[in-house]
């Protein structure tokens, strides 16, 4: 009867979690789309439109640490459950601005700090909680969960935010956004969270607590490389997926919006097909892999080369663009699925093995680390790109990663070895 109770509740808790994610990150993404055509449609500026994004990584890279050592030190259900109410609240705050007062970039831009600022607790809440919402042994499932249900809304996003702006205006998307962090919020709040263990270093003050998290990670081998890993999967995997990606089809290729967009669907696909596969693997098999993954993800990478090949030997036309359209969606579905793999069991096996009472600042820590990568890495290859050596970006990608997965490879040799000693 107990084990049916429990069984019940997990059920339960799985249907809520989800739920809620998908309306509340549903909401954003919607708004996030539209905001970026308002933008272009108010002012024609790319430059306006980087920034809004800027803003949007900005609280991610300043405060993450900070964030990490409260959510260790409280309920992570309040933390979740508040912050989406809180987005709510902001949310609203915003519309009845723009409403009353104006409708200028210069609130669009205070309001994107202030949500960032919060969504920024909720997603440390959420990936240090959810060890807290499920059994150990449904974490990897989760996080494959959690990845296909980003890809699904990185492909509808766009898509119904395109529609709702161009049929119902701006305010009324950040009013579905609105109600949307709203329902989030109950969702998470009707969720039941297991006990938290004794929070052994709870006596220290927030400057001591951002100390011991980055003496815990020199000390713990294993979290330590998988934070190096990713971060320089981000500093490759971001830009080529954005900045390369453009440069190429667009500005070298000369392809269409529509085909550049089945490009980025094929990498949503990827995702979603990655996450299924790594849901039905044992936890410790897939993280044994990840060397193997990143060896394989550095020769897909290679293959970018192709399309360039072709663009450089054949004369342009349609059926050329089709071809090369055709051949990026195939490697693209292949990046994204060899991304995820590696991903899904980095994130769950910190959710698993870190403890408790420092797993929040070590995500932070985390966060910081990757939200810094990204625009470093669009940074540095839009100057690349801009010095038209597409092949050699490509192939110096390609051996950063083959270097990551020998790197990895040789300090992760049994299953031992990850489930270190606290």
């Amino acid at each position: 009867m107990k084990n049916e109770n429990q069984i019940k509740n997990v059920k339960r808790n799985m249907f809520l979690l989800f739920a809620g994610r998908f309306i509340s990150d549903f909401g954003t993404a919607l708004f996030k789309f539209s905001l970026s055509l308002y933008v272009l449609d108010v002012t024609g500026s790319s430059a306006l439109y980087s920034l809004m994004l800027t803003l949007t990584i900005l609280p991610g890279i300043l405060i993450s640490i900070f964030a990490g050592t409260l959510v260790d030190k409280y309920d992570k259900k309040k933390i979740i459950g508040l912050a989406d109410l809180f987005s709510a609240i902001s949310t609203a705050v915003l519309l009845f601005m723009i409403e009353e007062i104006s409708d200028n970039l210069l609130l669009f831009g205070i309001g994107v700090v202030l949500v960032s600022f919060i969504q920024t607790f909720l997603n440390l809440g959420i990936n240090s909680g959810v060890g807290n919402m499920v059994p150990a042994d449904m974490v990897p499932k989760v996080n494959s969960y959690f990845q296909a249900m980003g890809a699904i809304l990185t492909i509808l996003g766009p898509i119904i935010g395109a529609i709702c702006y161009g049929t119902l205006g701006i305010k009324m998307v950040l009013l579905i956004d609105c109600i949307s962090y709203f329902l989030g919020a109950a969702f998470t709040f009707f969720m039941e969270f297991m006990k938290n263990k004794e929070r052994a270093d709870a006596e220290l003050g927030l400057k001591d607590s951002v100390k011991y998290i980055f003496t815990y990670v020199k000390i713990y081998e294993t979290v330590k490389c998988l934070m190096l890993m990713l971060f320089t999967l981000t500093f490759v995997y971001y830009p080529m997926t954005n900045v390369t990606l453009q440069n190429i089809m667009q500005l070298r290729v000369g392809a269409s919006e529509i085909q550049l967009s089945y490009a980025v669907a094929a990498l949503g696909v990827g995702v979603i097909i990655g996450a299924l596969f790594t849901s039905m693997q044992k936890m410790e098999k897939s993280l044994l892999e990840i060397p193997r993954k990143l060896f394989c993800l550095a020769v897909v990478v290679l293959l970018w080369c192709l399309p360039v090949f072709l663009y450089l030997r054949m004369e342009t036309s349609n059926s050329r663009n089709l071809l090369i359209t055709v051949v990026f969606c195939v490697i693209l579905v292949m990046m994204g699925f060899y991304y995820t793999r590696i991903v899904i069991p980095s994130y769950s096996y910190m959710q698993m093995y870190v403890d408790e009472n420092v797993r929040g600042r070590v995500f932070g820590l985390a966060t910081s680390a990757l939200n810094i990568a990204a625009p470093v890495g669009l940074v540095i290859y839009g100057v690349l790109l801009d010095r038209k050596i597409e092949a050699l970006v490509i192939v110096a990608s390609a051996l950063l990663l083959a270097f990551l997965g020998l790197n990895l490879l040789s300090r992760i040799k049994n299953v031992n070895m990850l489930q270190e000693e606290n």
